[in-house]
């Protein structure tokens, strides 16, 4: 195997609303990230592990075929507002 240890610290801020998506780490392909999501009464937080591969090798396409970019209304995108103080830890 011969692969060092990557450390990482699981901290993000909690969301009143929005998502946000925030890489923690990346070793041997794979990637390490956090996702908080407001919803409902209570902000959902979530560890993705995950294949590392080229942000460009796929697209997002809408019901009429047409590219949809990633953060935009058209993909149901807000951006991340977070709760002061509050995090995830």
């Amino acid at each position: 195997m011969g692969s060092a240890l990557i450390p990482f610290r699981l901290r993000t801020a909690l969301l009143e609303s929005g998502r946000s998506h925030e890489y923690l780490a990346e070793a041997d392909g794979l990637t390490v990230a956090v996702k908080c999501y407001a919803s409902g009464e209570e902000p959902l937080v979530m560890l993705r592990v995950g294949a590392a591969s080229r942000a460009d090798s796929y697209e997002r396409v809408g019901p009429d075929g047409e590219r949809i970019e990633a953060r935009s209304a058209a993909n149901n995108y807000e951006p991340p507002i977070p709760i002061p103080g509050a995090y995830f830890d």
